[in-house]
Formats: structure tokens, C-alpha cells, sequence
């Protein structure tokens, strides 16, 4: 159900298999609601090798960003490049989300 795993233990890492397939943006916004039943605010999205998000995606990162400020959260995202970061930096998701090279960077910052 959850498409997340543990990478450490404070924080989640949602991989790059599950971000890649649009049908799974719903299944992501629902996992992040479980994720915060069970009190886990700390969020890593792992874009490294997805090379397309639409408008759906975006609006899922979005939303999963608001839910977690909003519950004291924080959400990542690590291996942007290409025409993911192009998209996410046209509609300004860069404002909101911190951008890092990578998971490991991205998890030191929490």
C-alpha cells in the first residue's frame, strides 16, 4: 500500500520507480496520509532518473508538500534534472521545495 520505504530511520524515501507512473501520483497522495497517521513527517521524493512530470504530478508534490508543513512536516526532493527540474522550476515548485543532488544530501539536511 505504502510505496515508501524506511531508508533511515527519521525519514521516508518515496523511489523513482513509483514517481515515474502517472497512475501512481494518487497512490502517493494516499500513502502520505498513512505515512502521517503514523506521525512520519519527514519526506524524501527520489526524482533521480524520471525524466517527465505532468501537471497531475506536479499537483501531487504540491499537495504532499502542503499536508506536511501543515502536520510540522518537510518534504525533499533529490535528483532533479532534465525536464523534471525545467517543469518543477517553471511552476515554481522551486520556491517551496528544497532541490538537492541527491538522497543522502537531501536526508543530511533534516
Amino acid at each position: 500500500m505504502i510505496p515508501a520505504k524506511r531508508a533511515r530511520a527519521h525519514f521516508y524515501l518515496v523511489d523513482r520507480k513509483w514517481l515515474q507512473h502517472a497512475p501512481c501520483w494518487k497512490t502517493i497522495e494516499w500513502s502520505l496520509a498513512e505515512l502521517l497517521k503514523e506521525n512520519q513527517k519527514k519526506v524524501v521524493f527520489d526524482l533521480a532518473g524520471v525524466t517527465l512530470v505532468d501537471s497531475t504530478g506536479v499537483g501531487i508534490i504540491v499537495m504532499c508538500y502542503a499536508k506536511l508543513k501543515k502536520s510540522g512536516g518537510v518534504l525533499r526532493v533529490a535528483g532533479v534534472n532534465g525536464m523534471v527540474e525545467d517543469t518543477l522550476r517553471l511552476t515554481s515548485v522551486d520556491k517551496l521545495i528544497e532541490f538537492y543532488p541527491s538522497v543522502a544530501e537531501a536526508a543530511a539536511r533534516f
